[in-house]
C-alpha cells in the first residue's frame, strides 16, 4: 500500500491509503487459483466493499491483458468485468 499525507475535512493531516495491483487472484499460482466466476465476483465486490469502509483506494492491476494467458482470468480487469457478465 501507498501513504500520502493529506489533508482531510477535519483539517488536520490524516493518511490517504491506496492498494496497488489490487486484482481478483486467489492463489500465487494460477494451477491453484479459483476460476469459479461466481466466487472471483463475490470476492471483488466484497474486497471493494471492505476498501470502501476503510477509505482506501483501489488501482486494479491491469485493465487488459491480451496475451495474459491464465493469468488474464484474474488480472485483467476488462475480462474479468466480460466472464462476469
Amino acid at each position: 500500500a501507498v501513504v500520502n499525507r493529506v489533508c482531510g475535512e477535519s483539517g488536520k493531516h490524516e493518511a490517504q491509503l491506496a492498494s496497488a495491483e489490487f486484482s481478483t487472484a486467489t492463489h500465487h499460482s494460477v494451477r491453484h487459483a479459483c476460476q469459479d466466476v461466481d466466487t472471483l465476483v463475490h470476492s471483488y465486490q466484497s474486497q471493494v466493499h471492505a476498501a470502501q469502509e476503510a477509505r482506501i483506494e483501489l488501482f486494479y492491476w491491469s485493465f487488459q491483458m491480451p496475451y495474459g494467458g491464465n493469468f488474464r482470468n484474474a488480472w485483467s480487469f476488462k475480462h474479468f468485468l466480460y466472464r462476469a457478465g
